[in-house]
Parts: C-alpha cells; structure tokens; sequence
C-alpha cells in the first residue's frame, strides 16, 4: 500500500511517501529519499496514481509531478508546470493518456504518460478538481471552490469539449456507477448569498442529462465512491464548503 503523505504547505520538501507491506505488517517512510540519493518530491503531495510498472506523485504547491519505478522506487522523470498548481490526475489506461488539473489556470493538460510532455491543454471552468471516464468522455468538476457550478465534458478521443453541465455549486467529485451513469458531488458555497448547501446529481453519461438528484441539509467535500454493495459514500462537512 502506497502513503502520499501532503506535508506543510511552506515546506519545500514536505511531501513524502510510504509504504505499507500487508504480509509484514510493516511500514516504511520517505521512500523517495531512501532510493534518490536523498533528493525530494516537492511540496504538498497531491494525489498519487499507479499505472503498470510506474507511480506518478503529482504536488501541488511546487507543481512538479514525479514518476517513479515500482520496482525500485527509483525516480524515472519528472515535469514542472509553472502557475498551474496541478491538483489531481486520472490516467486513461485505453488511450495511454494522462489527465492533469490545472487549478488556478482553468484548464486540465493531457500527458503523455511516457515522457511526461504535455500533448494538449483544454480550457474547463474555474479551479478543476474531481475528474472520471465514463465511455469516450471525460467528467470535470470545475469547484470554484464553492462558486463554479458546471462540469466539463470532454471527448477524448480528440481531447477537445464537448459540452458544459450546469449542475449546483462546487462540483468537487464524481464516479461512474455500474449501470455507466456518473454521480457528481457538488459541495455547495457555506459563504454565498445565500449558502446553498451539498448536492449530487446523477448524469447519464450519453446525453450528459441530469436524471435525477440528491440534496443535503449540509456542505459536502471531496471525492465520491459507487461500491460493489450499491451505494455511493460521500464526505459531510457541517458548516463549511
């Protein structure tokens, strides 16, 4: 089990990795430093995919995104994406494609995920977080952090848009259900006029249709997850968006 630990925000080298070995029940830190001659990740450890024989470990906050052998934990290559702040990544294993979130510049690169060069940017809405694959399309939660309420459809296939949803505020998180619908998290805005509080919508993945839709008494934050029992899982946050 790989740890991406975040770190400090105003510590450069704060990111850090572990492992966990299930069979030893034993736990090994700062990996990354271990294997790479003491050098470091970056700052503010975001979000962490593994992809055949390779981890990639995106930061935030250094915007700088590592990949790694899994084998050896020995550093391959890295990029660096100036003004960006990269945030989360979704690997599109059909088309050997990776998806990158540019939070502050509205946009989400598209990766090779060889080289690591940047094949294509796409303009989304404001501050991108949650993405999903459902079919040929791509799902984009642009949060605004509270104050964006749409989602971005892009085909991938020639990673260009394909349509905007307007759904609730803060779209964070979104997942596919069995039946290939997509349910997308919306965290509402605790500090609008007025507050509107968390919603999901559950949107047919073909005609990008909203069919149907839950409210909450409450904000809500963060990722949301379909298990194999029926239900989804999402985060409450009481007060806050």
């Amino acid at each position: 089990m790989y740890v991406l630990n975040e770190g400090d925000y105003n510590d450069p080298t704060g990111a850090r990795l572990s492992i966990y070995d299930v069979d030893r029940d034993a736990v090994y830190k700062d990996v990354f430093e271990l294997v790479n001659s003491g050098s470091h990740l970056g700052s503010t450890g975001d979000d962490i995919k593994l992809y055949r024989d390779r981890a990639y470990i995106l930061m935030s906050h250094s915007e700088n995104l590592v990949m790694i052998s899994l084998e050896t934990h020995q550093q391959l290559r890295s990029a660096t994406f100036p003004g960006s702040n990269p945030r989360e990544m979704l690997i599109d294993s059909i088309r050997n494609k990776l998806y990158v979130t540019r939070t502050n510049s509205g946009a989400v690169f598209v990766l090779d995920p060889s080289t690591l060069t940047i094949m294509k940017s796409v303009t989304v809405g404001s501050n991108p977080l949650g993405m999903i694959i459902a079919g040929n399309y791509l799902f984009v939660c642009n949060s605004g952090y509270g104050n964006d309420r749409t989602v971005s459809v892009i085909d991938t296939r020639a990673d260009t848009l394909k349509a905007s949803l307007v759904l609730s505020d803060g779209p964070t998180g979104a997942a596919v259900a069995p039946d290939g619908k997509v349910w997308v998290a919306c965290s509402g805005n605790a500090f609008g006029t007025p507050p509107t509080n968390g919603k999901i919508f559950i949107i047919n993945s073909t005609t990008f249709a909203s069919e149907d839709s839950i409210s909450f008494s409450e904000s809500i934050w963060g990722n949301i997850a379909i298990g194999t029992n029926g239900y989804a899982y999402a985060t409450g946050i009481a007060g806050f968006f």
